[in-house]
């Protein structure tokens, strides 16, 4: 079994593009579970801090734990504050904040990147201020498919308890299910292998296997103009095995 506290990431931590804007930063002493803080909220209101990722529509900042080796089976959790990413957009806000990759496939993406993403988690900002949380894998193919149901609520204010797990196989064998964890329950422990799950998908993916992880603006496909502000993150633990 692995497990790494979130902030001790910091030492690995990687930032695409080194001389853009976007940039990482502890903004408290306080875990995002501690002591509330009213700049760590998108509402004006209370929220907890954490590791800051500040976005502004240019560029990628990231985390990056390395200790994954080609596993098959990967399960993590982490914590998540949508905070006032997106803030004033009317709707449509969507960027990748997750990524579970394999380093030694670049072919696997069907593009020029020199990695493949087998794990991508989406936020997703919508009309009212709803803000929703979409996982999806790749499989054999160079496919993405997302999970069912696509969009799980997140609390904007955070903090939000992303679990998930993963397993590679064949025929349709392979599957990414997710849970998040709110309104209170983000020290809840993660569902076991058996579930429940909020969302789940299946795919052919044994060509696909993890040894890398990433969390931040991690992508630049998807950002849009206007988009700024800071989320937070914290508490990132991952597992080789399916018992936490």
């Amino acid at each position: 079994m692995k497990s790494k506290a979130f902030l001790v990431l910091l030492i690995l931590v990687t930032v695409g593009g080194l001389a853009l804007a976007d940039s990482l930063s502890v903004t408290s002493t306080a875990a995002m579970g501690g002591v509330a803080n009213a700049q760590c909220s998108g509402d004006g209101q209370p929220g907890p801090c954490g590791l800051e990722v500040f976005h502004d529509n240019s560029s990628r900042a990231f985390v990056e734990d390395t200790s994954p080796d080609q596993e098959t089976i990967y399960r993590a959790s982490f914590l998540f504050n949508p905070n006032e990413l997106g803030q004033g957009l009317a709707s449509g806000f969507r960027n990748p904040i997750f990524y579970g990759m394999n380093n030694r496939q670049p072919s696997m993406d069907c593009s020029s990147r020199t990695f493949t993403e087998g794990i991508k988690f989406f936020v997703w900002r919508r009309p009212g201020d709803v803000w929703q949380l979409q996982g999806s894998l790749q499989g054999n193919q160079c496919g993405f498919r997302s999970t069912l149901p696509r969009f799980i609520a997140l609390d904007q204010d955070g903090p939000n308890k992303v679990c998930f797990e993963w397993t590679s196989g064949a025929s349709d064998t392979g599957f990414l299910r997710f849970s998040v964890l709110n309104n209170g329950n983000e020290t809840n422990a993660c569902p076991g292998s058996a579930g429940p799950w909020d969302s789940e998908r299946t795919n052919s993916n044994q060509k696909v296997n993890v040894d890398a992880a990433r969390l931040g603006t991690v992508g630049t496909n998807n950002f849009g103009a206007g988009e700024s502000g800071s989320i937070f993150f914290d508490e990132f633990q991952s597992f080789r095995t399916l018992a936490p």
